[in-house]
């Protein structure tokens, strides 16, 4: 490498000069060198010939320096081949220099480095910046330790903004130099966010190498790491790949990485919000729960092991015992005094959330408890005893008289400080404000309802406290073993006892269950004697022998026995010293996180039978929406029967009237014709007496249907449309039957079936507009061309002229009036007295469609619209059905931070059994 640098350097004259003169100029000590060796008999001119092309070079001859090179036929041949190229470069004959770089062989790295990166300058000016990033590429990887490569390439990646390759640099330099420098380009790298693309895994190697150098610049770059995947896809892909990194690693313990245990924390919760499914996190969350706590220390530690041994409770499959008794061994011998109550309602925040993204409803009990049981702040005295009235009477006192206790009745009862008196009832759908008795006798109908009441009061306000009340809870009866659920919400109790037998064998039994239900509520006595004196021996011995026997089975419970001669300031003043002497504020806050974690798996498990109510429910409405459907359709189907039944009734109705006309038409026109011979005369002009005798029966015919027929058809017609009406108003009582069945089976009022009467009086105006007026077209009664009337007319033509020949024409008309059957003319007239009602009569079909059009429209209507809600129904069952993960998943994960919470809320328990 040293003789190839001088070549490198372009100094390779200064070996051949290094006897010569200095004072000599190099181009004529060379030129004297090479006139002296080429005297020899057989010359060595190469190395002359290579050095002074460097010289030429160096003094900017580049033709001279390129005459020099190209006859060098030794071992220098390849580099004098790439200083010709660099030569034409400096010429800036770009091309030929590239083709001579091109050109050069070599086993040498070190020349091969220096083609590699002077291609890289030459197409960096030619603008071939594809073809510099692989010759810049190429020289990375054939020679990463010399001089200048990475910088050159990390420099070029930068100005191209090459963000994956500066990386893939940084890691490789960093794990190939094991440099601190190169790491920290690394860091700055992700901090920019430049490494979000790449697979966490590809960092793994690098993370190795730094952890062995430098853990403070191991834990901060992998904190950066960390932050940047947070919102990318390959986020889990992180966190499975660092934890089981750090699973696989020995740290040195005397350094605690705290900023990445935070982180880890932080990273559990959020990945416990239920964004992700069980399946997805199965593979990610126990590794990382292992590694959390093998980095963990103190008060991260236990919060680790915490969520470690909650993790395993809900997938036990998941964890080994050895992990399992870590956990419990770190959670029983680390100290956490960190308070947990925000987390915790964290937690049921969450709860709530998940209940509104899928239209759920909490039960507000359960939120008015948890919430209260939340305020720390306020201790809650629950009053028990064996009298209702004593109870009731001591709360009396306190709240004085702007509030009867007595008026109350719910199986649970707050009295709290308030800024205003006002009293409120919470049930399981909502808080309703109490301004009446009639109002608290509704909200009480349900068991669970409970009454808050706030009370502008100084005891209460002072001291912190509040009172629990369950006006119905039987304190004597051992053998009634169901407690009050809302009892968790107070912090101690204070039992009353009756002066007259005080703590009897029933109260004992019943508070001896109470203790074993509820182990850390606190228990007190109080006894109020109704008489009192500083030396009555009696009522000492009351005392001390109702002492004797609380503490035989409760060793920690105080007795407070005062009597009504203290007055009432004092004797309030008395209970407050007594009730905050005997407690210890944090042991009673400590309780509240337990407390309020039953209620939050309460209202989990609430939120879950809602679910499984809710799919109940859908099975069921669409089960009842198939039956609705059903019925529907077959309406439609009945309601076509109505109407083809009603279409056929009303016309039969009416052809009933125009057969009855034209029956008395057949029987009326002939003996009206028949007697219109009157007009024949033995003087009549018979020439054209068939004219006269046809004019006559039109004008006959015409005054019968006008006076005779026209009005029996008018009021055929009014009797018709009456008819009609009646028998269309069955329809309508018949469809207002449907519609309230129909909106009876729906549940609401959907369905509205109403015809069209219209049509009735759309008929009413038809009839008299074609009655109105009549004027049939005459009738060819006697002219017609029938062999008789032929005959007959001819006749009458030929001997109307012959007097002596009348009366046998007259006889003979007469005759033939009288003996024609007219049956022809009959239809002809019967024919055109119904052709103006021909339309009416076609339009009654049509008519009474539009009577039930409507009906048709809002039956087929609220067939589609059912259909089309059985349609979405059937689609969100079958979608829980198929995908319950959706909704189970995130409370799934719920549970187990509610199993963390309650590993760290007993934590005290495991330090008792591990000692």
């Amino acid at each position: 490498m040293a003789n190839e640098e001088s070549l490198i350097q372009k100094i390779y004259y200064e070996k051949i000069l290094k006897d010569a003169d200095e004072k000599v100029y190099p181009v004529k000590a060379l030129g004297d060198l090479y006139f002296n060796e080429s005297k020899k008999d057989l010359p060595e001119l190469s190395n002359i010939r290579f050095a002074q092309g460097e010289v030429y070079f160096h003094n900017s001859d580049f033709e001279t320096a390129i005459f020099k090179w190209e006859n060098i036929q030794n071992e220098l041949e390849p580099w004098a081949k790439k200083n010709m190229a660099d030569a034409y470069f400096e010429l800036d004959l770009l091309e030929t220099a590239e083709n001579l770089y091109q050109s050069i062989k070599t086993d040498s790295i070190n020349l091969n480095t220096e083609i590699t990166l002077q291609l890289f300058g030459l197409y960096l000016a030619m603008q071939r910046i594809e073809e510099a990033d692989q010759m810049i590429k190429n020289a990375v990887i054939l020679n990463p330790g010399y001089p200048n490569v990475t910088k050159l390439a990390r420099a070029f990646f930068e100005e191209q903004q090459d963000w994956n390759s500066a990386v893939e640099l940084a890691v490789n330099e960093a794990t190939r130099t094991r440099s601190l420098q190169w790491f920290k380009v690394l860091n700055m790298y992700i901090e920019k966010g430049y490494t979000k693309s790449m697979k966490p895994a590809y960092f793994m190697p690098s993370l190795i190498v730094l952890a062995e150098l430098d853990m403070d610049e191991y834990e901060t770059i992998i904190v950066q790491f960390w932050l940047s995947y947070e919102e990318e896809g390959a986020y889990l892909s992180w966190i499975k790949e660092i934890s089981q990194l750090i699973l696989q690693q020995d740290f040195n313990h005397e350094y605690t990485m705290q900023r990445l245990s935070v982180l880890f924390q932080k990273t559990y919760i959020e990945l416990m919000k239920g964004n992700y499914y069980v399946t997805t996190l199965e593979p990610v969350i126990p590794n990382m729960l292992k590694s959390w706590m093998k980095i963990a220390e103190s008060s991260n530690a236990f919060y680790a092991s915490a969520s470690l041994l909650a993790w395993a409770d809900n997938f036990p499959s998941t964890m080994e015992e050895e992990d399992i008794g870590k956990a419990e061994f770190i959670l029983a011998n680390t100290y956490y005094d960190k308070s947990i109550m925000l987390e915790i309602l964290d937690i049921f925040n969450a709860i709530q959330e998940k209940a509104n993204d899928h239209q759920l409803e909490i039960d507000q009990t359960l939120t008015w408890l948890i919430n209260n049981i939340a305020d720390v702040d306020t201790q809650r005295i629950l009053l028990g005893g064996d009298s209702e009235r004593i109870e009731t009477g001591l709360i009396a006192s306190i709240v004085g008289n702007n509030f009867n206790p007595s008026q109350l009745n719910a199986e649970t009862i707050l009295y709290r400080h308030g800024f205003d008196t006002s009293v409120q009832g919470i049930t399981e759908t909502g808080t309703i404000p109490v301004n009446s008795q009639l109002d608290l006798d509704e909200i009480t109908t349900s068991p669970k309802t409970i009454i808050d009441v706030a009370i502008s009061n100084p005891f209460f306000d002072k001291n912190k406290l509040a009172f629990v009340n369950f006006p119905h809870f039987n304190w004597k009866n051992a053998e009634q073993n169901e407690v009050p659920g809302a009892m968790r919400l107070a912090d101690r109790l204070l039992f009353i006892l009756n002066e007259n037998a005080p703590f009897t064998n029933n109260e004992r039994a019943k508070l001896l269950m109470i203790k074993e239900q509820f182990p850390e509520m606190h228990i007190d006595f109080i006894l109020k004697l109704s008489y009192t004196s500083g030396d009555d021996q009696e009522v000492r011995n009351l005392v001390t022998e109702t002492e004797k026997r609380i503490h035989i089975y409760f060793p920690e419970s105080q007795l407070l026995a005062y009597s009504n001669e203290l007055d009432q300031v004092n004797e309030w003043d008395t209970l407050a010293e007594f009730l905050l002497d005997n407690t210890k504020k944090e042991n009673w806050q400590q309780t509240r996180t337990s407390k309020a974690l039953f209620f939050i798996r309460q209202a989990l498990n609430h939120l879950l039978q809602q679910q499984v109510k809710i799919e109940q429910e859908l099975a069921e409405t669409i089960e009842h929406e198939e039956d609705s459907l059903s019925k529907l359709q077959g309406s439609i189907h009945q309601l076509q029967d109505m109407e083809d039944d009603k279409i056929r009734i009303i016309r039969e109705a009416y052809q009933a009237i125009k057969v009855e006309i034209q029956t008395d038409l057949a029987k009326n026109i002939p003996v009206i014709l028949k007697k219109s011979s009157e007009i024949v005369k033995e003087d009549s002009d018979f020439r054209r007496i068939h004219l006269d005798l046809n004019e006559e029966m039109n004008k006959r015919i015409n005054h019968y249907l006008q006076n005779n027929v026209m009005p029996i058809y008018i009021s055929s017609l009014q009797d018709w449309i009456a008819y009609a009406q009646t028998e269309l108003t069955i329809s309508q009582e018949h469809l207002s039957e449907w519609e309230n069945s129909f909106n009876t089976m729906l549940g609401e009022d959907r369905v509205r079936l109403v015809c069209d009467f219209q049509i009735l009086n759309d008929w009413q105006r038809d009839a008299g507009r074609m009655t109105s007026t009549f004027d049939m077209e005459k009738e060819n009664i006697i002219l017609r061309r029938t062999p008789s009337q032929v005959l007959l007319k001819g006749a009458g033509k030929l001997f109307g002229v012959i007097p002596k020949n009348n009366a046998v024409l007259a006889n003979a008309y007469k005759s033939f009036i009288e003996n024609e059957n007219y049956q022809e003319a009959t239809e002809s007239i019967s024919i055109k007295f119904f052709r103006q009602f021909e339309l009416f009569e076609k339009a009654i079909a049509r008519d009474t469609h539009l009577f039930y059009r409507e009906a048709f429209s809002e039956l087929k209507q609220a067939v589609d619209d059912l259909y089309d809600e059985m349609q979405i129904n059937q689609s969100n069952l079958e979608k829980m059905k198929s995908t319950p993960e959706v909704f189970r998943d995130p409370l799934t994960l719920i549970e187990v931070r509610i199993h963390q919470y309650e590993w760290m809320s007993h934590a005290d328990q495991l330090k008792i059994e591990s000692h």
